[in-house]
């Protein structure tokens, strides 16, 4: 599958992905195709490439079409205000739950971000699976009325991962001790030299390897691992990895993942080990990254 911009001649074709995007509630008839000429839907494709913010992405396979994102400035469901684009996407159903559609608009959003806008909108039906993909993108919920969520990404906000120390405890330690007095944890940590010690312990004795998630220059995660040199290569292992508590459920989890992986082949890594209970959320989070589960074990390893 590839990803490229739509044509000149293929614009008729966002009136097929339009339809395609009209959500149906399981046991409702889908509406006749007439419904993309109405007025409210039109708005999606009328004259498509020759406003400000007209931009679409296609996703190719077998040269065939068979998804579709696009942004338009417009007055549609999804509008916040006069400078955001408002987002649509669509794939053919048998297309549908591969991922692809994600792909579809993370390459949008790198794209809207490099043409200079701040922020991108949708909407979204409450019952639409696809709301937890856009949570997952980073999409925050800004308004509602009784069918559906107005959504935004703030594109402007830069994601960046660096490469902590041992010696940088101290701007480590307000985040953890964010996440540690919040679920599943609770932990009462009062006694200040308790905690410290503890602290100590899990970078100094469990990590050699540790990355810090930045937002904006504000720490929201870190990744406390260790690297292990075998004959069969070289493994990553990863103690524990944090998310801020605010920042949870947006997405960020995955994309810190992400940029480590992207990262450790330049250290020479080909696999990273990990471990967790089956009955913790984390669990199913690194099934769905890719991670696979080990005989008889909690372990997941992923291969690069």
């Amino acid at each position: 599958m590839i990803i490229r911009s739509l044509e000149k001649d293929e614009v008729e074709l966002l009136k097929d992905f339009l339809y395609e995007a009209i959500f149906i509630p399981e046991g409702v008839q889908a509406p006749d195709r007439s419904i993309i000429e109405k007025e409210e839907l039109a708005v999606y494709y009328e004259n498509f490439g020759n406003r400000d913010g007209d931009h679409c992405l296609l996703a190719i396979e077998d040269d065939k079409p068979i998804g579709a994102v696009w942004s338009r400035i417009m007055n549609d469901y999804g509008h916040v205000d006069d400078q955001t684009p408002s987002l649509a996407i669509s794939l053919f159903k048998e297309y549908r739950h591969k991922g692809i559609g994600t792909k579809l608009m993370r390459e949008m959003l790198k794209l809207l971000k490099e043409e200079g806008y701040r922020k991108a909108s949708l909407a979204v039906q409450k019952d639409n699976y696809a709301y937890r993909m856009y949570k997952d993108l980073g999409f925050v919920t800004v308004k509602e009325n009784d069918q559906e969520y107005i959504m935004v990404n703030e594109l402007s906000k830069e994601l960046e991962l660096k490469e902590l120390y041992l010696l940088e405890i101290e701007k480590i330690k307000p985040l953890l001790l964010n996440v540690f007095s919040s679920p599943p944890w609770n932990e009462d940590w009062s006694d200040e030299k308790q905690f410290d010690e503890y602290l100590r312990d899990l970078i100094e004795v469990r990590g050699s390897l540790l990355y810090g998630l930045y937002r904006d220059e504000e720490l929201i995660g870190v990744s406390i691992g260790k690297i292990k040199h075998w004959c069969s290569g070289t493994e990553y292992y990863i103690d524990e990895l944090f998310i801020a508590k605010e920042y949870q459920n947006h997405g960020y989890g995955k994309e810190f993942l992400r940029m480590i992986e992207d990262k450790l082949p330049e250290k020479g890594v080909c696999a990273i080990y990990l471990m967790t209970d089956k009955d913790k959320p984390a669990f199913e989070f690194y099934k769905k990254m890719g991670f696979e589960e080990l005989k008889e074990t909690t372990a997941f390893f992923k291969k690069f």
